[in-house]
């Protein structure tokens, strides 16, 4: 379904950006797919990706926390990890950027990934 709304970067319970691009029944369909799913917090498809995540939880406020979910991707994704017990975890310096962010993957089957994600 994203790729046909596609430029629409992210899609949640109650809004979308950018606003306002889709009809009030195709809104309902992610709705209803979210909660079939247990997917909380939406999709969210970055601009320039060729994946898109669903987020099942995040925590944090003002761009800072941590979220998780599953990723679908066109592409392979790095870094991976075998397991998602994350603590002490230290991710390779070149999987971190400037403000500390940074993203992990453990792969599920073929284009499907869980994904940690801290800010």
């Amino acid at each position: 379904m994203t790729e046909i709304d596609f430029p629409i970067y992210r899609i949640a319970f109650d809004f979308s950006f950018p606003a306002n691009r889709l009809s009030a029944r195709r809104w309902d369909d992610y709705r209803a797919r979210f909660s079939t799913l247990g997917i909380s917090m939406g999709i969210s498809k970055p601009l320039g990706g060729d994946y898109t995540l669903f987020l099942a939880s995040a925590n944090g406020l003002f761009g800072r926390g941590s979220s998780k979910g599953y990723v679908f991707s066109h592409s392979e994704l790095s870094p991976c990890v075998s397991d998602m017990e994350l603590e002490g975890y230290e991710p390779p310096h070149w999987a971190v950027d400037n403000n500390l962010h940074w993203i992990v993957y453990k792969p599920l089957k073929e284009h499907w990934y869980l994904y940690y994600e801290f800010r």
